[in-house]
């Protein structure tokens, strides 16, 4: 019996090691104990969602459309900085947009129209057929042109030909669009695709020949912004040169003198009306320039004419000491 009963408490000791405990008087265990399950079960049964509050089981990215306040912001940002005239959003994951959501992306309430409609291929080419006028269409359009335009996932060529037609049919232009080749790109950049451009109509084009499409940096979205813009060549205004030998020559310094105290130029800003008293004094210097140029174009090509009529008199041998003094004198 008591081999038994030794046996026993060894087994007790290697199983049961962790309930064994020494001596507890105060009876702490037992209070430790309580308070261990009670946060247990509170952790359990702590609600996920605030009171009120139904989770939609749909779509719950937030980031995703408009839903992340920093997009909205971004959008006014591009507003602001690029002078926009129009602004055309997609997948803004909305299915409707309220007025302080659209002054929050426009800045202000100083707009026209706002349209919001499903882009099919069958309803773009009837509503281009009956439109009067030059035509823009722009947008995610989610189908390639060429295989080139996409990368990381299988091209449908299927698609690539209906959209392609629905371009030929509607007499449209497919818009080069510069600084990216790709306008959507997975979060993981494994996968890129041309989905966003402007297609816009011959006539457009011809009253703006110089029209482009910039991609600017993605930034917030899988979408890159982009703009168009008309491409206009201003190579500035000559620079206007001063020459030291100006002050040299006779009258300038009272030419500059009287030009300026004759000026009578009103404005109220100091600024603005000293440029146009600068601009009107480089027209007055560069007109009396070009007379004394022209002056003395003329006084040399007299004296040029003197010393051919001299050179031949002295090639006659019909020179004499006078004629010397003079080629020397000129």
């Amino acid at each position: 019996m008591q081999e038994n009963g030794i046996g026993n408490d060894n087994e007790h000791s290697i199983h049961g090691e962790e309930n064994i405990h020494s001596s507890d008087p105060f009876n702490i265990y037992e209070l430790l104990q309580k308070k261990k399950d009670k946060i247990h079960q509170t952790k359990e049964s702590d609600p996920t969602h605030p009171p009120g509050f139904t989770p939609e089981l749909g779509n719950n990215n937030k980031e995703e459309g408009l839903g992340h306040k920093a997009k909205k912001w971004w959008i006014k940002e591009l507003y602001s900085m690029h002078k926009i005239n129009f602004v055309a959003l997609q997948e803004t994951k909305m299915e409707s947009i309220d007025l302080f959501s659209i002054k929050m992306l426009w800045g202000n309430l100083a707009f026209d129209h706002v349209i919001s409609f499903l882009p099919l291929w069958g309803y773009l080419c009837s509503l281009i057929d009956r439109w009067d006028g030059e035509t823009l269409v722009l947008g995610d359009f989610n189908e390639v042109r060429t295989e080139q335009e996409r990368f990381g996932s299988t091209f449908n060529i299927q698609g690539d030909n209906t959209f392609n037609n629905f371009v030929s049919l509607a007499g449209l232009v497919d818009l080069p669009l510069g600084g990216y080749s790709y306008t959507w790109a997975h979060k993981s950049a494994s996968k890129t695709s041309k989905l966003d451009r402007f297609l816009i109509s011959k006539d457009l084009l011809y009253l703006f020949p110089h029209l482009l499409g910039l991609c600017l940096d993605r930034h917030l979205s899988d979408h890159r912004p982009i703009i168009m813009f008309e491409l206009k060549l201003d190579y500035c205004p000559i620079p206007f040169c001063m020459f030291h030998y100006w002050f040299k020559m006779k009258g300038f310094d009272k030419l500059v003198e009287d030009t300026w105290n004759s000026m009578n130029v009103m404005d109220s800003n100091g600024l603005i009306r000293m440029k146009k008293k600068l601009q009107l004094l480089k027209n007055a210097i560069k007109s009396w320039v070009k007379k004394k140029k022209n002056s003395m174009n003329e006084a040399i090509f007299s004296i040029k004419c003197k010393l051919t009529e001299m050179d031949k008199l002295l090639d006659r041998g019909e020179g004499d000491d006078k004629i010397h003094i003079q080629c020397a004198s000129l």
